[in-house]
């Protein structure tokens, strides 16, 4: 059966949670080994984040993870050799990377998915060694698309139900695409600021991600409130209108969820994501665990380091944000 790519465009644009499309996306980069990437990627300088493949006590962020650069040949002679680290090419914009690699820039098309307007510009390349991830995290734009091309790679998503607590710390800007989120996020940038002006280089690597340093440190307060009365008055101008969009939604939910489930349905090569129970989740951590538990590394933190990074944790919160936002909405001056 051919597939409707509008049709699976908007089950990807609605569904609440993760769906796989099994063998749909038929691109030669999926008919390529190592010899083949080596060809492509020829001898270009890459830029690796580099851990520790051991338990740690906190998680290995970008900040607490060294750089390093190297060709792909580098990074397989490494992945072969290597027991006690990791590498990571992690979220690498191909605009900025890579861009003479018309091989595999020809052949990325998400056309088949409904989204034919993603460029290759528009897509971020991922190429890790065993044991290379990003810690836990919560992406507020839109949805992702991933393709995997080559190995495999393990996924661990939470759902909204699961009330995990939420964490800026270490800040990484979000990018939201909502009105209401950028309003949000200009919020947080604005009381990050305030806290990274007045600590020392040290606390600051233990605030901010390196990527974030720029927005930061060469944004004054008065640029940065600026943003934030621009979002604010976009937010107002919108916030009316978003939700009667979302109320329309909401009156219509349940037919949604009934289209999304015959769409599934239909095609065959779409798969929900398997839940896990409680004990299956228990069992799994306790499995993954016990892979280090004979190499645990414990980072500490001193203890002015970690107040700072308590009250910023309290002032970020989500519920916090929320609070400001809806005060500063609520003043229409």
């Amino acid at each position: 059966m051919n597939s409707n790519p509008d049709e699976l465009r908007q089950l990807i644009l609605n569904s609440k949670e993760p769906l796989l499309f099994k063998n749909l996306l038929t691109s030669k980069l999926l008919n390529w080994n190592l010899k083949d990437w080596r060809r492509i990627l020829e001898n270009k300088e890459l830029e690796f984040r580099t851990g520790v493949f051991d338990y740690t006590k906190n998680p290995q962020w970008e900040r607490t993870t060294n750089l390093t650069k190297g060709s792909f040949d580098y990074f397989l002679n490494q992945t072969e050799s290597e027991t006690k680290n990791w590498l990571y090419f992690d979220y690498k914009y191909l605009k900025d990377w890579l861009t003479d690699a018309e091989a595999l820039r020809d052949n990325i098309s998400w056309a088949p998915l409904g989204f034919p307007n993603i460029t290759a510009d528009d897509c971020t390349i991922w190429i890790g060694s065993k044991g290379a991830h990003t810690p836990c995290h919560m992406d507020t734009y839109g949805c992702n698309l991933v393709f995997q091309v080559y190995g495999k790679k393990l996924w661990i998503v939470s759902p909204p139900e699961e009330n995990l607590r939420p964490t800026r710390v270490p800040y990484e800007e979000s990018s939201p695409q909502d009105d209401e989120e950028r309003f949000n996020e200009s919020i947080v940038q604005l009381l990050v600021k305030q806290v990274v002006e007045v600590c020392n280089k040290e606390t600051n690597n233990s605030i901010i991600n390196p990527n974030m340093e720029q927005i930061l440190f060469h944004n004054d307060f008065e640029s940065l409130l600026r943003t934030l009365n621009i979002c604010k008055s976009k937010c107002q101008e919108n916030l009316q209108s978003n939700k009667n969009f979302r109320n329309e939604n909401n009156q219509s939910g349940k037919s949604n969820e009934l289209n999304q489930d015959e769409i599934i349905e239909k095609y065959k090569f779409i798969e929900k994501v398997p839940k896990l129970s409680s004990d299956q989740l228990k069992l799994f951590l306790e499995e993954q665990s016990n892979r280090f538990m004979d190499n645990t590394r414990v980072d500490t933190i001193n203890s002015k380091e970690n107040d700072v990074l308590e009250l910023l944790n309290v002032l970020t919160d989500s519920d916090v944000v929320s609070l400001i936002s809806r005060k500063l909405l609520a003043n229409k001056t």
